[in-house]
């Protein structure tokens, strides 16, 4: 497998496609989720994705933007295809977008979750923040990681 960090302009339109294929795959045709994934969000993220030893395809993904002047990061669009799930995909993509926002000093990671994955993330010591709502048919919930390390006398 090859991890890799593109901005939007260092997508090339088959990798683009294989992006977007893999989220409608699974967010709109496999969970049944009609909702606006072209959000015009993707031009400011960066794009994480796991390929294929092989070939090109996108077999994990997640993007995140930052929010500089808050010191954020938004973990958006979390998948794995079905086939390959269950092998430490997410879990990689997870552990390095944790280690970007490590490197960028920001001080917490702000993701959207649906319900039913939440204790997934709270392994990383993300924490339920809000209510339950309704996203496209799916019941999510806003979950925040801080990483603001504090100092002796705090």
């Amino acid at each position: 497998m090859n991890l890799r960090i593109y901005s939007f302009a260092e997508l090339d339109p088959n990798l683009l496609y294989s992006i977007l294929r893999l989220r409608q795959q699974v967010f709109v045709i496999e969970q049944q989720s009609i909702y606006d994934d072209i959000d015009n969000l993707d031009q400011d993220a960066m794009h994480l994705c796991i390929h294929a030893q092989s070939t090109a395809d996108v077999l994990g993904y997640l993007r995140f933007r930052l929010v500089q002047a808050a010191k954020i990061m938004k973990i958006e669009r979390v998948v794995v295809g079905q086939p390959h799930r269950c092998k430490g995909i997410a879990k990689l993509l997870l552990n390095t977008a944790i280690e970007q926002a490590h490197l960028r000093q920001i001080d917490s990671i702000n993701l959207s979750a649906q319900c039913d994955v939440t204790s997934y993330y709270q392994q990383w010591g993300f924490t339920p923040s809000g209510t339950v709502y309704d996203d496209g048919g799916i019941d999510h919930m806003d979950m925040t990681l801080s990483l603001k390390r504090k100092t002796p006398s705090q």
